[in-house]
């Protein structure tokens, strides 16, 4: 049985549609599974040891229409669509697989031999999930991952990390879908300072775009600290994490990195929700607000003023740092 699956094109979503992937392999005898993904995931399929085939997206809208006519004479059995876009369903109507599985969104309901609704209260893992249902998967627990990780990453991780000896924390303080999702920067910096002072090395994790950002937290924090942003590949930050104590993060896909990984962590949320998109397995303590207003879902603060992020205090999260690492030696 061939299968494709569209790939999400966020980070943290493709990360929790990996139970799906595993699922599939588990319960489809000889198949053969492959991936349909923008090139900037396919180090992340990579490591995922059910993928039999990675096909990167080179391109926009035109090159993924494009492409997906070209595999038409593979004859796919199967095509899962995780996007909830039109163009994501039209991708499997074109490589013209035989099953066609998605939510049911966009007016997209013709292009899918199995379009589902889409439940609206439900985490986004076990959203993907229903995916199944077409194939007689029933789910009763999520399966365990191991993932395919080279071990000359660990040796890399190492040699980034030095001259640094740990005990190491990772700050993660940005966010690619907007700033209403990030903690205040003047917190990372008090946070840092703090465990600093309590024997720790912080390293500063996130893209290219949170350069600026970071190099200030970094100024302002000073010594024992070591600034990664931009500096790593997907793989890299992978085996990065895997040296950390625990990573200090908002809702980005980097805490979800970090929850597949099962690195303990903090995840701080305001305008998004944990129960749709918190960490969903590991060890992890959720900081969240309590005000009516959150989760809101917005970019940018509606009030302006970011109150649901600035309630989350400092002492707050150190303290729940200090848990973590304290449980983890005993």
């Amino acid at each position: 049985m061939k299968v494709l699956i569209r790939s999400p094109n966020w980070l943290g979503d493709a990360v929790m549609a990996f139970p799906l992937v595993e699922l599939l392999k588990e319960n489809l005898s000889g198949v053969s599974l492959q991936i349909m993904t923008r090139g900037y995931l396919a180090e992340l399929w990579e490591v995922h040891p059910a993928v039999d085939k990675i096909r990167v997206i080179k391109g926009g809208k035109f090159r993924e229409i494009t492409m997906a006519l070209k595999m038409r004479k593979e004859a796919f059995d199967l095509y899962i669509s995780l996007p909830n876009s039109f163009l994501a369903a039209l991708s499997g109507w074109l490589c013209g697989a035989k099953i066609r599985i998605g939510f049911a969104t966009q007016r997209r309901e013709f292009l899918l031999t199995h379009p589902l609704p889409l439940p609206q209260k439900q985490h986004r893992v076990f959203q993907y999930l229903n995916l199944l249902k077409p194939l007689n998967i029933n789910v009763h627990q999520l399966p365990p991952l191991s993932l395919k990780m080279d071990h000359s990453l660990k040796e890399k991780a190492k040699n980034l990390l030095n001259p640094s000896n740990g005990p190491f924390i990772a700050l993660n303080p940005g966010a690619f879908y907007g700033e209403a999702k990030c903690w205040p920067e003047e917190n990372f910096i008090r946070l840092g300072k703090f465990l600093i002072k309590n024997g720790f090395h912080v390293v500063l994790l996130g893209s290219k775009k949170e350069a600026e950002k970071n190099e200030r937290i970094r100024k302002h924090i000073g010594e024992n600290i070591r600034d990664l942003t931009g500096k790593t590949s997907l793989k890299e930050l992978m085996a990065i994490l895997t040296e950390m104590k625990c990573l200090v993060t908002n809702d980005t896909g980097t805490m979800h990195l970090g929850v597949l990984l099962e690195v303990p962590l903090v995840a701080i949320f305001g305008s998004t929700s944990p129960a749709f998109t918190g960490p969903w397995k590991g060890k992890n303590i959720v900081l969240s607000s309590s005000l009516p207003c959150s989760p809101c879902f917005k970019r940018k603060c509606p009030k302006g003023d970011l109150r649901c992020m600035r309630e989350i205090t400092v002492e707050q999260v150190l303290s729940a740092v200090l848990r973590i690492v304290n449980d983890s030696k005993s």
